[in-house]
């Protein structure tokens, strides 16, 4: 409890310090004069649990002290010798949690204050589980869309790769046929096939023409087998249905995430695996695909300009051990002991939502594992992910709604 802040704002130093004697001990008391002081002391970074406010001061009021702190998560109780109805009834409609009347007795303030703080707590937790639903609510419309996407772009590639496929052999056909008649020419006993072929050929462009359409159709198809990873691996990653634990190739999900993240990567960073060779684990892959992801994008954007990222397994001790490390630009201590934290980010807005690396642990804690990082800033990050091989016991199928 030493750790809960507790403001109290009283014109009369008297009261301030029969207040504080009450709270010492249990919570970390700052005292303020006036309204103005708390307010000051706010804009400039303070932050409390609760705030006790006398009612009647010199100046601003309780009543300022509530409006100010309405829309501040910060919850203000009300300490009053004024015990009229009325009264109570205005403080409680204009925001104050609570209020308790002068003189203050010691056990009935501390109760007050952390039933309170105990609300507040538990208010913020719904909120969090709100919003990490609305979250999951938004990833498994995403998941839909994509594997939609994906499901559309298989037919215009079919046809697209198989039209490449018949440009080749038309190509193969032409250099053929041109070859014959070169031979049929050649053939001429008078030489005048061999004097024509000679002439032509030395204005023509085909042998150039030929050989250029043939690269541009390899590359072309190239171009569509990669197309076609990346759909079959937003399908993999975008799959709905029943989660079960089933063994997995963790190597395969690693180069899948990383070819997903092809466009984020190229620009970004150079990847180095570092493999164990028996790779197969127990596991929901779809959801551990998830977990590769949210580490290997946020390793990106912790590289400023052009690094490298070393995705490495091992086995050791019956764990599966999956480390992802980044030359980026490292975090503080400070930020280390928050990243896991809902909705804590530290990319600009629009960049991140603060939900990747909670709803990443919440899937690794669900695999009976634990993720670590270390990082030094101005060096790099490396997020360690241990699961078991198998799982210890037998699970029941989970049933999902949507994409996790």
């Amino acid at each position: 409890l030493l750790k809960i802040k507790v403001a109290v704002v009283d014109d009369q130093r008297s009261n301030r310090l029969v207040i504080e004697k009450i709270l010492a001990g249990h919570y970390v008391v700052s005292l303020f004069e006036s309204a103005d002081d708390i307010f000051n002391a706010y804009e400039s970074g303070s932050r409390w649990a609760i705030v006790l406010s006398d009612l009647h001061m010199k100046g601003k009021s309780g009543r300022d002290v509530v409006k100010y702190f309405s829309n501040k998560s910060i919850p203000v109780m009300i300490l009053t010798a004024d015990s009229e109805r009325a009264v109570e009834s205005e403080l409680l409609s204009c925001g104050a949690i609570d209020f308790v009347t002068k003189p203050v007795h010691p056990e009935i303030l501390l109760n007050r204050i952390s039933i309170q703080l105990r609300l507040s707590d538990q208010l913020d937790r719904i909120e969090s589980a709100q919003n990490q639903l609305i979250q999951s609510e938004k990833l498994a419309a995403l998941g839909q869309l994509a594997a939609g996407v994906a499901h559309e772009i298989n037919n215009p590639i079919g046809f697209i790769s198989s039209n490449m496929n018949l440009v080749s052999r038309y190509i193969e056909k032409i250099n053929e046929e041109f070859e014959a008649l070169k031979s049929h020419c050649e053939a001429d006993p008078t030489g005048a096939g061999t004097l024509l072929i000679a002439t032509w050929s030395a204005r023509s462009h085909l042998d150039e023409y030929l050989t250029n359409l043939n690269d541009l159709t390899l590359e072309s198809k190239e171009g569509l087998g990669r197309v076609r990873d990346i759909v079959k691996d937003l399908k993999e990653y975008s799959h709905t249905g029943e989660l079960i634990f089933e063994p997995a190739d963790i190597n395969h999900m690693l180069k899948s995430s990383v070819n997903l993240l092809r466009n984020e990567i190229k620009y970004k960073a150079d990847v180095v695996f570092e493999f164990e060779s028996n790779t197969t684990v127990e596991c929901i892959h779809t959801q551990l695909g998830q977990v590769f992801v949210n580490i290997i994008v946020n390793a990106c954007h912790a590289i400023d300009s052009f690094g490298k990222i070393t995705i490495k397994t091992e086995v050791a001790d019956k764990l599966f051990i999956i480390s992802i490390s980044d030359t980026g630009k490292g975090m503080s201590q400070q930020v280390l002991r928050k990243i896991f934290d809902p909705f804590y980010t530290t990319k600009a807005v629009g960049k991140g939502t603060g939900i990747g690396l909670a709803i990443t642990r919440s899937i690794i804690d669900r695999h009976n594992g634990r993720i670590e990082v270390s990082s030094i800033e101005g060096v790099g990050s490396t997020f360690t992910v241990s699961i078991p091989v198998e799982q210890p016991k037998p699970r029941e199928p989970i049933i999902n709604s949507g994409v996790s």
